[in-house]
């Protein structure tokens, strides 16, 4: 009802967070303001993201993961694809250095053969490009990057097998372990789109 609701602004405000327990599964959530939008109260059933994402995620898909990722090939997970393809470094466009596209990864195949689709655990850590191999928590990752709290579960990640080690935090950093250097052989492209958008390959996505 409209008073419940101003109730709930009313508590919400300054701060943002949740879920907050409402009544039996439904919850609600105040989302942060950000350069797109102004701070959001969204009431949603617990275990249901509090505002569909305009990026991929696993929300619904956590029964299937991890997720073999072919080397070439997609998979569909909710309403996005991921793409992997292998070239040569030769293939790589002059601007892969630049992300300008936070979904889409270049890897060096050699360090990247046996890959999965996971989320993140507790203690996880990922060695991001530009700090020289040292190691930062996956978790302080996202507060860097002011990823909401509710995404956080669901956010994809691209981890070895064997390992277990994060060699992509979508969106966010690429792992210093499996980058391009001048020793690279194979390149292992791998890209995020919508599914049903005609399907490219990562390398003909870059070019």
């Amino acid at each position: 009802g409209f008073e419940t609701i101003h109730r709930l602004l009313d508590q919400a405000e300054p701060a943002a967070g949740g879920p907050h327990p409402l009544l039996g599964d439904l919850v609600w959530t105040v989302l942060p303001a950000t350069a797109a939008h102004p701070a959001r109260l969204s009431l949603h059933r617990r275990k249901v993201l509090p505002v569909e994402p305009s990026h991929p995620h696993l929300d619904g898909q956590l029964d299937r993961l991890p997720l073999p990722i072919p080397e070439e090939g997609a998979i569909s997970v909710g309403s996005w694809q991921l793409t992997s393809s292998l070239g040569p470094p030769s293939m790589l466009p002059p601007t892969w250095r630049s992300r300008s596209d936070p979904w889409r990864a270049f890897l060096d195949a050699d360090q990247a053969r046996d890959l999965v689709l996971a989320t993140t655990r507790p203690g996880l850590q990922i060695a991001p490009l530009g700090l020289e191999g040292r190691r930062r928590a996956v978790g302080d990752l996202f507060t860097d990057h002011k990823t909401p709290p509710a995404l956080r579960p669901v956010w994809p990640l691209v981890l070895d097998r064997a390992s277990g080690e994060a060699l992509w935090v979508c969106g966010l950093a690429v792992s210093h372990t499996a980058r391009i250097t001048p020793q690279t052989r194979c390149v292992r492209a791998l890209a995020w789109q919508p599914l049903g958008s005609r399907e490219q390959t990562p390398m003909s996505q870059a070019g």
